[in-house]
């Protein structure tokens, strides 16, 4: 009897490969590095585009401190979920799942366990169903920092909701925020027990007893990130103006205050680093497609690479823990891949143990 080895998978061809498509398959490489056009920065392709890769949504944790990312792809034949190392750009699948969404999948702090939604189950990678949704809709889900609650937005009939799910305690899972509008952009609080929510293009603040109020804000909000101490957030939003301009500002939730952070060149989707110090954005211009750096000193933009997504880039850029490395998700070479670019000459190392998610 022939056994088959791990290194056997890891050199096989990728034809090879796709047949052994269950949960703890590995994969080889397929990195490719390349010269960025505009910048000549140096990137990696991470994800050969012959089959599609998705990043998780703005709500989920996908990067661990070893240098490995949560993301999905339809390899298999079905979209199931994936660890990559950034490095040897090696991978593993994760599932064996028969309807995953790619924006419900998110690391546990543990970053050894995470949380994925198969059809209407809310399902741990340790074996346990954790809830059964309704009727789950975008944009996935959110898990707080101490991962003791996972967030989910249902939809039934005409109504929205917004769903506090235990993922240790044996306690009953409980409505926050229930509205006939749709509520999405799920953003735990840092070191506090409240959420984060967007409705209407506002934004509001919910306490984990179902208090809630709304936030002074300016313009469409379309995105949002806590800073790391939880004081402040910073949201991603577009004026009214007749020439509509994309602008990061500042809200304050406890005095409610509001205030202009930068202009943005066209911001789709953004995120910040460990310890707030730089932004990573993903321009939805379509005439210059790139991802740009912000630093939070100047309120400068730095331009790193092209994104060259089609239309408006699906999901979020995501920085390292340790600030050296950006993660995004482009469809340049037709289906939906992964890129990486590092930012070790750019970005200063930031202490991975401060990162607040």
């Amino acid at each position: 009897m022939r056994f088959i080895t791990r290194r056997t998978l890891l050199t096989a061809p990728a034809s090879v490969l796709s047949l052994w498509g269950q949960r703890g398959a590995s994969t080889r490489t397929e990195r490719r590095r390349y010269a960025d056009p505009t910048t000549e920065n140096e990137v990696f392709r991470l994800t050969d585009p012959a089959h599609a890769s998705y990043l998780p949504s703005a709500s989920g944790h996908c990067v661990a401190k070893n240098n490995s990312v949560l993301f999905c792809s339809d390899r298999s034949g079905k979209i199931q979920v994936h660890r990559l190392d950034l490095k040897s750009g090696e991978g593993r699948q994760l599932t064996d799942g028969s309807e995953i969404e790619p924006n419900s999948v998110a690391f546990l702090p543990d970053e050894r366990t995470f949380v994925y939604l198969d059809g209407k189950t809310l399902k741990r990678s340790d074996g346990r169903d954790v809830y059964q949704t309704v009727n789950a809709v975008e944009p996935g889900i959110a898990i707080t920092d101490d991962g003791l609650f996972a967030f989910i937005t249902e939809r039934i009939d005409k109504r929205w909701r917004i769903v506090q799910v235990p993922l240790l305690a044996k306690a009953s899972p409980k409505t926050l925020v229930e509205a006939d509008q749709p509520l999405g952009g799920l953003k735990p609080r840092p070191r506090r027990a409240s959420l984060l929510y967007l409705r209407e293009g506002g934004l509001h603040l919910v306490t984990f007893e179902g208090q809630t109020k709304p936030l002074k804000t300016e313009g469409r909000v379309s995105q949002v990130e806590w800073q790391p101490d939880g004081r402040t957030a910073i949201y991603l939003t577009r004026s009214n103006d007749e020439r509509p301009q994309a602008s990061l500002r500042e809200t304050e939730p406890d005095p409610n205050t509001d205030r202009h952070y930068c202009r943005t060149s066209q911001f789709a989707h953004f995120a910040r680093n460990t310890d707030g110090s730089v932004f990573v954005g993903l321009s939805g211009s379509v005439a210059s497609p790139l991802v740009l750096l912000l630093l939070r000193i100047t309120r400068r933009e730095f331009p790193l690479c092209e994104h060259r997504s089609k239309g408006t880039p699906a999901a979020p850029p995501v920085f390292t823990p340790n600030s050296q490395r950006v993660v995004f998700q482009g469809d340049r070479d037709d289906k939906p891949a992964l890129y990486t670019i590092v930012l070790d000459k750019l970005v200063e190392k930031t202490e991975e143990a401060t990162e607040n998610r």
